[in-house]
């Protein structure tokens, strides 16, 4: 027998025959992990897997490359607290399908699981969407395509970064990008630490850069032909602010 205990985020639970659920976890150690709950879409059970669920798992199998079943107990609902808040719980859906698309299976991501906890807990606070976005860009780093905000990739002012390659993925300043400004992404200046005059458009551009990194670095190279939906629909929200 194979089996391991440990905390998870529930990221993906869907239903199973009879009454059944298989469920994806994100956890410290083991990454991406799929287990089968018996009655994990019972009445008593199913409030146990909603999305973003900190909790308690034990995983066993016969083998090591058998699915395997898991026992699960709630540590915190980090949903129910959202739902009076629907751009926040968007962003909850957004970043567990993101994490249930991107991630390949019993790949560990301890930095990303703790990151993720941080942003859970963040999706409480004021600043949530600006946590959101800053998780999204610490995605892309652990996969591979992080961007480069710290300094000028045309060589001009760093204290004036106003734009981001879509093709290098480094930061402009205004005066080196201004006359390519309509085919660079604006680079907002929460991100850099800095306030940003319009912080509706502000959001927007940030969302922005995180939907174009995904599309064409991440997803391009999965199954996975375009954002998740609570993605998509999160943009929109703010779009029409």
């Amino acid at each position: 027998m194979e089996g391991w205990c440990s905390e998870g985020i529930v990221i993906q639970a869907r239903a199973h025959a009879d009454h059944a659920a298989i469920v994806t976890l994100m956890t410290e150690d083991y990454g991406r992990h799929l287990g089968y709950v018996q009655g994990g879409m019972s009445s008593k059970k199913k409030a146990n897997l909603e999305l973003g669920n900190l909790v308690s798992a034990t995983w066993s199998a016969r083998t090591s490359d058998n699915m395997g079943a898991y026992s699960i107990e709630v540590i915190e609902n980090n949903s129910v607290p959202l739902l009076d808040h629907f751009p926040k719980l968007l962003a909850l859906q957004s970043a567990c399908a993101l994490l249930n698309q991107t991630l390949a299976e019993r790949e560990g991501h301890p930095g990303l699981y703790h990151g993720t906890l941080a942003l859970l807990h963040a999706l409480n606070t004021d600043v949530w969407v600006e946590s959101y976005i800053m998780w999204e860009l610490a995605l892309l780093k652990e996969l591979g395509f992080g961007l480069d905000l710290t300094k000028c990739g045309g060589g001009g002012a760093s204290n004036d970064l106003c734009y981001v390659s879509p093709k290098t993925a480094l930061a402009s300043s205004k005066e080196k990008g201004a006359p390519y400004a309509d085919k660079l992404l604006s680079l907002p200046q929460f991100l850099l630490g800095k306030e940003d005059m319009d912080a509706n458009q502000a959001i927007c551009d940030g969302l922005k850069i995180g939907a174009y990194f995904l599309e064409h670095r991440v997803l391009a190279h999965t199954n996975y032909t375009s954002l998740p939906e609570p993605r998509m629909a999160l943009y929109q929200h703010f779009l029409s602010e």
